[in-house]
Protein backbone atom coordinates (compact mmCIF):
# COMPACT_ATOMS: atom_id res chain seq x y z
CA UNK A 1 0.00 0.00 0.00
CA UNK A 2 1.56 3.26 -1.24
CA UNK A 3 1.90 5.90 2.14
CA UNK A 4 -0.17 8.52 0.87
CA UNK A 5 -3.74 8.34 0.05
CA UNK A 6 -5.01 6.44 -3.33
CA UNK A 7 -5.86 9.03 -5.82
CA UNK A 8 -8.39 8.32 -8.30
CA UNK A 9 -5.97 8.15 -11.33
CA UNK A 10 -3.86 5.57 -9.22
CA UNK A 11 -7.12 3.24 -8.98
CA UNK A 12 -7.41 3.69 -12.70
CA UNK A 13 -4.02 3.17 -13.75
CA UNK A 14 -4.62 -0.15 -11.44
CA UNK A 15 -7.96 -0.76 -13.51
CA UNK A 16 -5.88 -0.61 -17.31
CA UNK A 17 -3.18 -2.87 -16.33
CA UNK A 18 -5.69 -5.34 -15.43
CA UNK A 19 -7.71 -4.88 -18.25
CA UNK A 20 -4.58 -4.64 -20.67
CA UNK A 21 -4.13 -8.40 -19.58
CA UNK A 22 -7.09 -9.66 -20.56
CA UNK A 23 -5.91 -12.61 -22.05
CA UNK A 24 -5.15 -14.42 -18.75
CA UNK A 25 -8.69 -14.61 -18.37
CA UNK A 26 -11.23 -14.11 -21.37
CA UNK A 27 -14.19 -12.29 -18.99
CA UNK A 28 -12.23 -9.60 -18.56
CA UNK A 29 -13.78 -6.23 -19.65
CA UNK A 30 -13.82 -2.63 -19.42
CA UNK A 31 -17.32 -3.26 -18.04
CA UNK A 32 -16.30 -5.57 -15.50
CA UNK A 33 -13.17 -4.78 -13.92
CA UNK A 34 -13.36 -2.79 -10.42
CA UNK A 35 -10.71 -1.48 -8.58
CA UNK A 36 -11.51 -0.03 -4.92
CA UNK A 37 -9.14 1.82 -3.01
CA UNK A 38 -10.35 0.21 0.58
CA UNK A 39 -10.18 2.73 3.84
CA UNK A 40 -9.17 1.18 6.91
CA UNK A 41 -10.89 1.93 10.02
CA UNK A 42 -8.94 1.25 12.89
CA UNK A 43 -10.42 0.18 16.01
CA UNK A 44 -9.28 -0.25 19.22
CA UNK A 45 -10.59 -2.93 21.93
CA UNK A 46 -10.92 -3.29 25.08
CA UNK A 47 -11.36 -6.52 27.05
CA UNK A 48 -13.58 -6.39 30.27
CA UNK A 49 -13.28 -9.17 33.22
CA UNK A 50 -10.78 -11.25 31.38
CA UNK A 51 -10.27 -14.44 34.15
CA UNK A 52 -8.02 -15.30 34.51
CA UNK A 53 -6.05 -12.40 32.78
CA UNK A 54 -2.42 -13.94 32.17
CA UNK A 55 -0.60 -13.30 29.74
CA UNK A 56 -1.10 -16.37 27.53
CA UNK A 57 -5.29 -15.87 28.19
CA UNK A 58 -4.70 -12.50 27.13
CA UNK A 59 -2.26 -13.73 23.68
CA UNK A 60 -4.81 -16.24 22.83
CA UNK A 61 -7.75 -13.75 22.87
CA UNK A 62 -6.11 -11.45 21.49
CA UNK A 63 -5.35 -14.10 18.35
CA UNK A 64 -9.17 -14.92 18.57
CA UNK A 65 -10.01 -11.59 18.37
CA UNK A 66 -7.68 -10.56 15.23
CA UNK A 67 -8.65 -13.69 13.42
CA UNK A 68 -12.37 -12.57 14.03
CA UNK A 69 -12.34 -8.91 12.56
CA UNK A 70 -9.67 -10.52 9.59
CA UNK A 71 -12.95 -12.37 8.63
CA UNK A 72 -15.41 -9.69 8.64
CA UNK A 73 -13.39 -8.59 5.50
CA UNK A 74 -14.18 -5.83 3.43
CA UNK A 75 -18.21 -5.78 3.49
CA UNK A 76 -20.47 -6.08 1.15
CA UNK A 77 -24.37 -6.02 0.94
CA UNK A 78 -24.41 -9.89 2.59
CA UNK A 79 -22.34 -9.10 5.35
CA UNK A 80 -23.79 -8.14 9.22
CA UNK A 81 -20.68 -7.03 11.22
CA UNK A 82 -20.97 -8.56 14.54
CA UNK A 83 -22.26 -5.98 17.51
CA UNK A 84 -19.85 -5.93 21.10
CA UNK A 85 -22.28 -8.44 22.62
CA UNK A 86 -22.16 -10.77 19.91
CA UNK A 87 -17.87 -10.51 19.95
CA UNK A 88 -17.89 -11.04 23.31
CA UNK A 89 -19.93 -14.41 22.81
CA UNK A 90 -17.97 -15.48 20.28
CA UNK A 91 -14.47 -15.11 22.12
CA UNK A 92 -16.36 -16.71 25.13
CA UNK A 93 -17.30 -19.97 22.93
CA UNK A 94 -13.93 -19.86 21.75
CA UNK A 95 -12.29 -20.10 25.16
CA UNK A 96 -14.11 -23.30 26.19
CA UNK A 97 -12.42 -27.04 27.17
CA UNK A 98 -13.54 -30.09 25.16
CA UNK A 99 -16.09 -31.18 27.66
CA UNK A 100 -17.64 -27.06 26.86
CA UNK A 101 -16.72 -26.19 30.31
CA UNK A 102 -15.75 -22.28 29.93
CA UNK A 103 -11.86 -22.06 30.54
CA UNK A 104 -12.18 -17.95 31.04
CA UNK A 105 -14.44 -15.20 31.43
CA UNK A 106 -14.98 -11.99 29.60
CA UNK A 107 -17.98 -9.94 30.90
CA UNK A 108 -17.67 -7.27 27.72
CA UNK A 109 -15.18 -5.83 24.91
CA UNK A 110 -15.36 -1.87 24.31
CA UNK A 111 -14.89 -1.07 20.52
CA UNK A 112 -13.19 2.36 20.10
CA UNK A 113 -11.86 4.32 17.53
CA UNK A 114 -8.39 5.52 17.55
CA UNK A 115 -9.79 8.87 18.64
CA UNK A 116 -11.36 6.44 22.07
CA UNK A 117 -14.48 7.52 21.12
CA UNK A 118 -17.06 4.88 21.72
CA UNK A 119 -17.65 2.51 17.87
CA UNK A 120 -18.73 -0.15 16.47
CA UNK A 121 -17.99 -2.70 13.71
CA UNK A 122 -20.46 -1.62 10.79
CA UNK A 123 -18.55 -1.07 7.73
CA UNK A 124 -19.67 0.65 4.45
CA UNK A 125 -18.91 -0.58 1.54
CA UNK A 126 -15.20 -0.46 0.49
CA UNK A 127 -13.94 0.35 4.04
CA UNK A 128 -11.95 -2.51 6.70
CA UNK A 129 -11.53 -2.72 9.96
CA UNK A 130 -7.83 -3.50 11.37
CA UNK A 131 -6.76 -3.36 15.01
CA UNK A 132 -5.45 -0.35 16.41
CA UNK A 133 -4.73 -1.90 19.62
CA UNK A 134 -6.40 -4.53 22.29
CA UNK A 135 -5.89 -3.62 25.90
CA UNK A 136 -7.45 -5.85 29.06
CA UNK A 137 -8.91 -3.97 32.26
Amino acid sequence: FPSHDTTAQEITDVKNVLISEANLHPTITQDNVFVDAPIDIKRRFVVNGLMPSTNTMQAAVTAQLQEIIYNIGIQDATITTPTATQLTTALIQRTQDSTGSTVSNITSIGIFDINDVSATLTLASGEFISIDNISFA
